[in-house]
């Protein structure tokens, strides 16, 4: 992974025309806006349409591109694709309770071991199911794509207390929902 600087640097060169560039930020953020998309949207042919569309913009828009923060940008644009997608689709419901949560542990090849995982994955993913849609969010950036809480407010577009608060109260639910069903 690069730093923001490299990223920065990057994303200059490809704003004067160095396309391969570009194609390296986009290798490197695009497994976590995939997972950041998909875990909204829960369908993966719409997930990866919907990071292309994340990514062709960034890159249309390379011209007026200049925020501090690259990362903080990325997740910005994702979030709003999101949204104008589902502000076209109000008609389509989705379940939160059909994701598929980032793999918590990598064992390989060994059945019962992935078995555990997906065990595991599955009481993550009905926990957060659970959370109020701004405590999922919050929890999602902190925890998956590990944001810190001044990256989070800036995309979810709330101050930095606000953050720490839906934090706080997820985790807070989290905890008493494991603690319910034996997992603690």
């Amino acid at each position: 992974m690069y730093d923001v600087e490299q990223i920065k640097n990057l994303l200059t060169q490809a704003k004067n025309g160095d396309t391969e560039a570009f194609g390296t930020v986009y290798e490197s953020y695009f497994s976590q806006i995939y997972r950041y998309i998909y875990f909204r949207v829960k369908d993966k042919e719409l997930t990866e349409d919907l990071v292309q569309t994340v990514f062709i913009k960034i890159f249309v828009n390379l011209d007026s591109f200049n925020p501090k923060y690259p990362r903080t940008y990325f997740f910005t644009v994702a979030k709003n694709i999101i949204t104008d997608h589902w502000r076209k689709k109000k008609d389509i419901l989705f379940d939160e309770k059909d994701s598929t949560f980032a793999k918590v542990a990598d064992h390989g090849n060994d059945p019962h071991s992935d078995m555990e995982d997906k065990e595991r994955n599955s009481m993550v993913q009905k926990a957060i199911g659970l959370l109020q849609d701004d405590q999922q969010e919050v929890v999602q950036l902190k925890f998956i794509h590990q944001l810190s809480n001044k990256e989070i407010a800036q995309i979810l577009n709330k101050n930095e207390t606000a953050v720490r608060q839906l934090q706080c109260r997820g985790l807070k639910k989290l905890r008493e929902y494991f603690k319910e069903n034996n997992v603690l």
